[in-house]
C-alpha cells in the first residue's frame, strides 16, 4: 500500500502504517511457524508409517518361521490359520506401502 498511497492517505483509510508493518511481521512469522509445524507433522507421519511397516514385516517373518519350524507338529487347521493371518498381514503391508 505504501507504494500506491502516501502516508496521509493511508492514515485517512484508518490504517496506521507502523502498526500495519508490525501486524505483517506477525503474520509472516506465524505463517513460517505453521509451515514448519506442517513439515514436522509430515516427518512424524512418515516415521510412524515406517515403524508400522517394520512391525508388520516382523509379524510376517514370525509366522513364516512358525510354518517352517513347526510344520510337522502343527495341525492342518493351525497351518491354515497361520496362513490366513499371514495373508491378512501381507494385505495390511500392501496398504501401508500405498500410503504416501
Amino acid at each position: 500500500m505504501k507504494a500506491l498511497h502516501s502516508r496521509p492517505e493511508i492514515y485517512n483509510l484508518g490504517i496506521k502504517p507502523d502498526r500495519a508493518v508490525q501486524f505483517l511481521s506477525k503474520v509472516l512469522s506465524t505463517a513460517d511457524k505453521s509451515e514448519k509445524a506442517l513439515e514436522a507433522a509430515s516427518d512424524i507421519l512418515k516415521l510412524r508409517k515406517q515403524e508400522r511397516i517394520k512391525n508388520v514385516e516382523n509379524k510376517i517373518e514370525v509366522l513364516d518361521q512358525q510354518l517352517t519350524n513347526h510344520s510337522i507338529t502343527l495341525s492342518d487347521k493351525r497351518k491354515g490359520d497361520i496362513k490366513e493371518e499371514k495373508n491378512g498381514h501381507k494385505e495390511r503391508l500392501e496398504n501401508l506401502q500405498l500410503l504416501e
